[in-house]
């Protein structure tokens, strides 16, 4: 159900650790906002930045082709 949807939004690229003995990942997160605030759609992590870069770029142009960029107006949301 569609209802209330107002688009999705993508993060930046960014390193975070998971553990103490783990290798840092490049990350980001994809997020849909609706009529009652955000939520994460999906996360991409992989320790190869440009695998992530690829992806992340990938998506971006999606969202960029869709009308609004993928995401209606939030001004209002982010207060």
């Amino acid at each position: 159900n569609n209802e209330g949807v107002l688009g999705h939004r993508i993060l930046p690229v960014k390193k975070k650790s998971y553990g103490k003995n783990e290798d840092e990942m490049y990350q980001f997160k994809l997020e849909r906002w609706t009529n009652l605030g955000c939520s994460v759609l999906a996360a991409f992590a992989s320790t190869e930045e440009f695998e992530v870069q690829i992806l992340h770029d990938t998506i971006n142009a999606m969202l960029r082709s869709c009308p609004n960029n993928g995401l209606r107006n939030i001004d209002h949301m982010l207060k």
